[in-house]
């Protein structure tokens, strides 16, 4: 047995016993309030006759709801959950690809899409049509027509990540019109918000199945200035450690699955640096099942931190400014009983008429390049070379 699958099995049994000494005191204090409530209308007749009555007002006695997560968790839902890299559009880019004439930019990974309960992805460019360009943004701004945002919706998005350092290009209004516009075709978000706290609250999505995924969006990159404060709207930040590494621990009270997405790194950089690492350590010690990062444009390797999956990079999954680029990752988890028991990868090639996955000999070469960057980690090639697979229970 290799020490990583021995951190992986002490993080488990660890786990397992804190969940099930909360849910035994969970079930203890709830029997003993139920049998409070049950007893405590009956007394026995003044002058030692008269039958005896018990009063209710009506309400169903229920355990505390902590209970009910960790039923949850032990409950063995399962769960499957895709994920992609950054998305950007840019003004002209509906246009463009009307010209192409093809339906959708999802069209070439709607099958990978259709495998999955539920699928988030990274949205780096505000879709919006107010706002002023915000003086902050030392390079390219991005902006997408708001036109952008149902075609999302009808191929199967259902969650966006806006933690970056280009969502607020065009100023808390172009936010706020983004987040808008979102909710208003059915797209949850999280990463960014009205105030700090609004930005900060995970995202608990919920499967057909019932299963929930908590998920969690942070910036680590300039500009500092795009940051949500006290009052005013922005993303959300990476916080000190220590504040991280909490609120970590509290989503994994929420939800039985907690995967947590970093824009972190080098833009245009292939080396995973030492705060990529820190921030992955912190993740993992806390209680995430898979910590996921984007930003540097290129896919990075796969680790195992502590037990946990971490995918540094998933590259540019659909940027019109990158037409024909290959080194993109789209990642597929399948959660059970509690814990992510497999994480299979597919390389994708990122274009201005959109996204599709690379196949045969092409998606091999991709992801070999990714299983040699990725050391100690038994990435599993499949026969057709169209997907790589880290099997984890």
């Amino acid at each position: 047995m290799t020490r990583t699958q021995q951190q992986r099995l002490r993080r488990q049994r660890h786990r397992r016993q804190s969940l099930f000494l909360t849910a035994w005191c969970s079930l203890v204090l709830g029997l003993v309030f139920l049998v409070f409530s049950l007893t405590s209308g009956r007394y026995p007749g003044e002058g030692g006759g008269g039958d005896t009555k018990v009063e209710t007002a009506g309400a169903a006695v229920e355990a505390p709801a902590v209970s009910l997560r960790e039923a949850e968790r032990f409950g063995g839902l399962s769960l499957s959950l895709g994920l992609g890299g950054d998305v950007a559009f840019g003004t002209s880019h509906t246009a463009a690809f009307q010209a192409a004439g093809q339906g959708s930019p999802w069209e070439g990974i709607k099958t990978f899409l259709a495998e999955y309960d539920l699928t988030a992805v990274s949205l780096e460019s505000p879709l919006c049509r107010g706002g002023s360009p915000h003086p902050d943004q030392a390079s390219v701004r991005l902006r997408g027509d708001i036109s952008s945002a149902a075609p999302m919706a009808a191929a199967g998005i259902d969650a966006l990540c806006l933690a970056n350092d280009h969502v607020m290009d065009y100023g808390a209004r172009g936010l706020e019109e983004t987040m808008n516009l979102l909710r208003g075709e059915k797209l949850a978000v999280c990463g960014a918000g009205s105030d700090r706290r609004a930005a900060a609250q995970p995202l608990v999505l919920k499967s057909p199945g019932g299963a929930r995924v908590a998920l969690l969006s942070y910036s680590d990159v300039e500009p500092r200035s795009y940051a949500a404060g006290e009052g005013t709207p922005g993303v959300n930040a990476l916080p000190s450690l220590g504040e991280l590494s909490a609120a970590v621990s509290a989503a994994a009270g929420e939800a039985p699955y907690v995967v947590v997405m970093v824009h972190w790194g080098e833009a245009g950089g292939r080396e995973i640096t030492s705060r990529q690492r820190e921030i992955a350590y912190v993740c993992a010690r806390a209680g995430a099942d898979l910590v996921v990062g984007c930003h540097p444009h290129f896919m990075q390797g796969v680790e195992m931190v502590e037990g946990t999956p971490v995918i540094y990079s998933l590259g540019d999954l659909l940027y019109p400014q990158r037409d024909g680029f290959v080194g993109g990752l789209l990642a597929g988890c399948r959660f059970e009983d509690g814990y992510l028991a497999r994480l299979e990868l597919f390389a994708v090639r990122c274009g201005a008429n959109g996204a599709s996955l690379l196949q045969g000999e092409e998606a091999r070469k991709a992801l070999e390049e990714l299983a040699a960057v990725s050391p100690g980690v038994e990435l599993r090639i499949s026969a057709g070379g169209d997907s790589a697979s880290l099997e984890l229970r």
